[in-house]
């Protein structure tokens, strides 16, 4: 298996799915598009490092949010559809030629929530990215403690967030996902107000499969990640 499939496969079993000033600093978004960026990886898999720099776009209103992942020059892209009035998520899959659509619900799916001992906040450290202040957090899980840089100036529902930080109030600007085998930092790049809606219509085209097709089909490949 080359490289690339390598990332691929690496890329899906950690799916899911960030200091420019702007002029409306501050204000709070209910509408709006972050850039992250994956600025640290730390992993004793060599492949899993090449993620490195890999940039992550949400793109969020009060009830539908949309997550685009481009990998290897857009020959692997990921969109993710959620829509947090019925909690449905569709993900479209290009890769190697193949254009696939999983969809699930929320409601129906087990959420396996990381045990968390503590959050505290602490709202008087302070530092500024992507234009907004944010202040640090600290959430002691069983076994670790990650540090969040939060702003309580953009409000979302993520599904993605809750299930790794459960509890958490405000929505971090940088944090940290973890896994058996690596952590990886996000930091938000950019934060501006999102004009087009249209960027909530779903793509056309693709072969829908069922969630346990589609882990059999990318089974066995999974690298002890």
């Amino acid at each position: 298996m080359g490289i690339f499939q390598k990332i691929l496969v690496l890329f899906f079993s950690t799916l899911f799915i960030f200091s420019t000033q702007f002029a409306f600093a501050q204000k709070k978004l209910k509408s709006g598009v972050v850039v992250f960026e994956i600025t640290e990886v730390k992993t004793s898999i060599p492949e899993l490092k090449l993620m490195k720099g890999v940039q992550t776009t949400l793109y969020f209103s009060p009830e539908k949010q949309k997550i685009d992942v481009n990998l290897n020059n857009e020959s692997l892209k990921v969109q993710t559809f959620y829509n947090s009035r019925t909690e449905d998520i569709t993900v479209y899959y290009d890769f190697i030629g193949q254009h696939l659509k999983v969809s699930s619900n929320q409601k129906n799916s087990p959420i396996v929530k990381p045990y968390v001992n503590s959050i505290k906040y602490q709202k008087s450290v302070t530092k500024s990215i992507a234009g907004y202040q944010c202040y640090k957090t600290e959430i002691a899980f069983e076994d670790e403690k990650v540090i969040l840089w939060v702003t309580d100036k953009i409000k979302i529902s993520n599904p993605d967030l809750q299930r790794l930080f459960p509890g958490l109030i405000g929505f971090p600007l940088e944090y940290v996902r973890r896994s058996e085998n690596a952590k990886m930092t996000f930091k938000a790049k950019s934060v501006v107000e999102l004009i087009n809606t249209d960027i909530f219509k779903m793509p056309s085209g693709y072969q829908e499969m069922s969630e346990k097709d589609f882990d059999e089909k990318m089974g066995g490949m999974k690298f002890g990640f």
